[in-house]
């Protein structure tokens, strides 16, 4: 009886001094779009960070994927507009273009070519080939109306999730090591909560930096094409002279089905209009024989 006492005790207060010293050590760890766990035990923020390149190349973070070396980490985006004599071949060239450069359409939606109409495509190219392809569209226009371009600076951020990962890592192993003391199913239960918990933030500031590495590497072009006065019809499509006579006559039947209608309800209520002509008449006499 002693001995279990004492083993239950031993664990009711181990488990929660572990969380308590995991909040303190944590708060080290700054976060910007995921749920902060704290690490398990009582350790600072790591004193040396993973360099954003490192992590980019392959060889000390996450995502693995060669990509070229730099001091910062960017994610550059374009938005062009312009415009074409022809949007479905305009659309193909720009798909060609970004397939040819490593890329690939992100969205197209091509529109038909009347008066007004715009169409959009999206793609996405490596980073390093940005102006190349800019320059390409801008070749493939008959003008550019506009061209603007975006640099966002994500290098602390992402040094900060790898050193938020690495506290969550080393948080799941020192559960881990209280997982295989536990010897009752109260605290195996207790223990395998912290860990899905911690293991599900894990899992999300992974996606967060291979969402991020994603963008550093590929760049988006947001791509707004609209016709030229050349480029526009001088005839809608559609448009024929017979169609424009049956609405004509489709017209001048609904006139004439509306006086139709006005006639049959004045008909209709003509006692009403007579009874009231006859009143106003006999009024107005009335008033001329009282005057004189």
């Amino acid at each position: 009886m002693k001995m279990i006492f004492g083993s239950g005790l031993r664990w009711f207060l181990l488990v929660p001094l572990a969380l308590v010293l995991v909040a303190g050590a944590s708060c080290a760890a700054p976060r910007k779009s995921v749920d902060t766990l704290p690490s398990l035990a009582p350790m600072p923020a790591p004193s040396i960070r993973v360099q954003p390149e490192q992590a980019l190349r392959g060889d000390g973070g996450v995502g693995g994927a060669p990509a070229a070396v730099s001091d910062r980490l960017v994610i550059r985006t374009a938005s062009v507009d312009i415009v074409v004599d022809d949007f479905p071949k305009a659309a193909d060239a720009i798909s060609a273009l970004a397939e040819g450069l490593g890329g690939f359409v992100v969205s197209s939606q091509v529109t038909e070519m009347v008066p007004g109409a715009v169409s959009f495509v999206s793609i996405r190219v490596p980073a390093a080939k940005l102006g190349e392809a800019l320059q390409a569209i801008k070749a493939l226009a008959k003008e550019v109306k506009t061209l603007n371009t975006n640099a966002q600076d994500i290098t602390e951020e992402f040094t900060d999730l790898q050193a938020r990962l690495k506290n969550l890592e080393a948080g799941e192993a020192q559960f881990l090591k209280i997982m295989e003391k536990a010897k009752t199913v109260e605290e195996t239960l207790q223990v395998q909560r912290e860990l899905n918990n911690i293991r599900g933030q894990i899992e999300s500031v992974k996606g967060r930096i291979k969402f991020l590495e994603g963008n550093v590497r590929e760049s988006l072009i947001s791509v707004t094409m609209r016709l030229g006065p050349e480029a526009k019809p001088v005839v809608t499509k559609g448009w024929t002279p017979g169609e424009t006579l049956r609405s004509a006559a489709r017209g001048f039947i609904g006139f004439v089905r509306v006086l139709f209608d006005i006639l049959v309800w004045v008909v209709i209520f003509s006692p009403v209009w007579v009874a009231a002509g006859l009143v106003v008449i006999y009024l107005r006499r009335r008033l001329r024989k009282a005057k004189s």
